[in-house]
């Protein structure tokens, strides 16, 4: 049994909803901000590196800011590659962004 997460309303409400719509077992949520409650990361079970970040904090109306990751170049201080940020229109622009970065859909 996988432990409920600490997080505001806004991100379980959200990853619900994902879960509703690319079906269970698609994505992985994976927490690197235990202790921002308005922020999570999704990334694909065979693929942890490749990561969507996404935040409600201080979000109304369905949007939520995203922040695309990629695997870190050999050569990066960082441990990701950035890919593109934005803040979402709605849930819809938010699926799509997460299926196109995922390579969920063909």
């Amino acid at each position: 049994m996988k432990t409920p997460l600490n997080k505001d309303e806004t991100i379980l409400r959200l990853l619900d909803r994902l879960k509703d719509h690319l079906g269970p077992g698609t994505f992985d949520v994976i927490d690197h901000w235990k202790s921002d409650l308005c922020a999570i990361g999704i990334a694909r079970p065979d693929n942890p590196l490749v990561l969507v970040y996404i935040s409600t904090f201080r979000r109304h109306d369905d949007t939520c800011f995203v922040n695309l990751e990629l695997p870190a170049a050999a050569d990066s201080k960082l441990p990701y590659t950035q890919a593109g940020e934005r803040v979402t229109k709605n849930f819809d622009e938010l699926l799509t962004i997460i299926q196109r970065h995922l390579s969920l859909v063909g």
